[in-house]
């Protein structure tokens, strides 16, 4: 199937475009004259019919996959005593046991054990600011 679209602005295309359309789908013995001039030509559209509703064809938009939420809003994963007691060594080798072991008193405990499970982010925050 072929499909052409007119769009006539001009009553001089719209003359044109009437006879293109009848001399194609008039029988060869009632075809317009071909000598008639776009004056002679009622290129009014007549009054009596529905609008037509055309369509264009518009490129689709391709979808966007749904932006991915950024990290800070994604609950950060548990810290676990391995990951804390390697942080707590690190900071203790680098001088600073003294405030690890007052940190360790802060969270009610003596050794780093006896720490809640609960409370290994915020001792890791801590651990981490000295």
């Amino acid at each position: 199937m072929i499909t052409i679209t007119f769009n006539p602005t001009t009553p001089e295309q719209m003359a044109t475009l009437a006879r293109a359309m009848l001399s194609y789908i008039q029988p060869d013995g009632l075809r317009p004259s071909t000598n008639m001039q776009p004056e002679e030509i009622d290129a009014t559209p007549p009054t009596n019919l529905a609008p037509l509703n055309f369509v264009e064809d518009k490129p689709k938009k391709a979808k966007k996959p749904p932006a991915e939420k950024p990290a800070a809003e994604e609950a950060p994963e548990p810290v676990t005593l391995e990951q804390l007691r390697a942080k707590m060594a690190a900071v203790s080798q680098a001088g600073k046991g003294p405030e690890c072991k007052a940190l360790l008193v802060k969270f009610g405990a003596s050794n780093l054990t006896s720490v809640p499970a609960e409370k290994y982010g915020e001792l890791m925050n801590e651990v981490g600011a000295l």
